[in-house]
């Protein structure tokens, strides 16, 4: 489980070292009983190896596989040959990685036989954080920070907006392993990172993402995090108090929240946002096994229904934040398709699958150490 506080200043909680237990000194055996003792010792470890009571020894032969055969480390049957040792198969490529590896074979196969997870599955298939309770409801205006990775790390990572930017927590989490990174996450439903006043579907103002981003804002300045990552869905701000501005009014709101960060101290890396395919693509695969290629949407329209307008709009007039482009590991051609190297790409909307999304993490890794140079 996380550590996890509802941004009030208190420790995170991180557990106590073990109490240590008191050292016992042992008494010396007497001289003439000691030698006995090692010479027997030394008789029992000549005979050891002569007769080969070492061989295969737990640990010693992890790089060779094991066969359905002899076990690793048994010795061959008398009268057959030794068999040489056979390396370990590489694993197989699924979902992002194998674009990154450029594997040209099952990339996009229409009439996959396994589908991880399975279509029936796909919501719930989410980050970890949906469990632990770090998405804060629209009605909340409290953050809440859930801390994963090594807690104590020299490196904080933070992950701040809505639902789209939480999307990327499984990747993330993949990186801090592997960099012995830090990750809080700072995440409300619907709720872009910005300056303004965003609207709900209805319409409506969004006044409780409003208060909910001020509070955050002020809490990364007091401490500003190393790095803050940050990624929105498409959303509508008010440009006065009667009239939405659209989604491109978002803008303005977005450079000045991510300004602010810079000027903090942290490096700002923005994750353009994924292209919305305008389908429920679970059901649509279920329904369409045989070819899933009639789950596929246009390339330029998802990205056209996406947040990222807003986003690049914003970084044209805002040189202190970094955009990675994961678009290549979505869909590095039009149509976009729904399964990639058999893992299903979406989940509800516009999400991606947790599934999915960690299968990027080597190329979200790669692109995150460049822009940190």
């Amino acid at each position: 489980m996380p550590y996890q506080d509802e941004a009030t200043g208190r420790p995170d909680g991180a557990p106590h070292d073990a109490h240590q237990r008191p050292v016992r000194r042992r008494d010396r055996l007497p001289g003439p009983a000691l030698a006995v003792v090692l010479a027997i010792a030394v008789l029992v470890l000549g005979v050891a190896l002569a007769g080969g009571l070492f061989d295969g020894a737990p640990g010693l032969d992890r790089d060779v596989a094991q066969g359905a055969g002899t076990p690793a480390g048994a010795a061959p049957t008398p009268g057959t040959p030794s068999a040489p040792p056979t390396a370990r198969p590489e694993p197989r490529p699924t979902g992002g990685e194998v674009l990154v590896a450029r594997v040209r074979s099952s990339r996009f196969d229409p009439s996959p036989g396994r589908i991880v997870p399975a279509p029936a599955a796909a919501d719930d298939d989410v980050p970890r954080a949906y469990a632990d309770g770090c998405q804060v409801l629209p009605p909340g205006t409290t953050p809440v920070r859930c801390v994963y990775g090594n807690p104590r790390a020299r490196i904080t990572v933070a992950l701040v907006g809505d639902s789209k930017a939480l999307q990327w927590l499984p990747a993330l989490q993949e990186v801090a392993r592997r960099q012995n990174w830090r990750i809080e996450s700072y995440t409300k439903s619907a709720c872009a990172f910005v300056r303004g006043v965003t609207t709900l579907l209805n319409g409506a103002p969004y006044t409780t993402c409003r208060t909910w981003n001020s509070r955050l804002a002020a809490r990364l300045a007091h401490d500003p995090p190393e790095v803050v990552v940050t990624s929105n869905g498409k959303r509508s701000v008010m440009r006065t108090a009667a009239s939405p501005g659209g989604s491109l009014a978002l803008a303005p709101g977005l450079r000045a929240a991510w300004g602010a960060l810079a000027r903090s101290g942290s490096t700002v890396v923005v994750l353009r946002d994924t292209p919305d395919p305008g389908l429920d693509v679970p059901s649509c695969v279920a329904q369409h096994r045989a070819d899933v290629r009639d789950c596929s949407f246009p390339r330029a329209t998802g990205l056209r229904r996406s947040g990222g307008q807003a986003q690049l709009l914003a970084l044209s007039q805002q040189p202190r934040a970094t955009m990675i482009d994961l678009t290549p590991q979505l869909c590095p051609a039009s149509p976009c398709q729904p399964v990639i190297g058999d893992l299903l790409v979406y989940r509800k909307g516009s999400h991606l699958t947790a599934t999915f999304v960690r299968s990027m993490s080597g190329e979200l890794e790669r692109l995150l150490l460049r822009a940190l140079r």
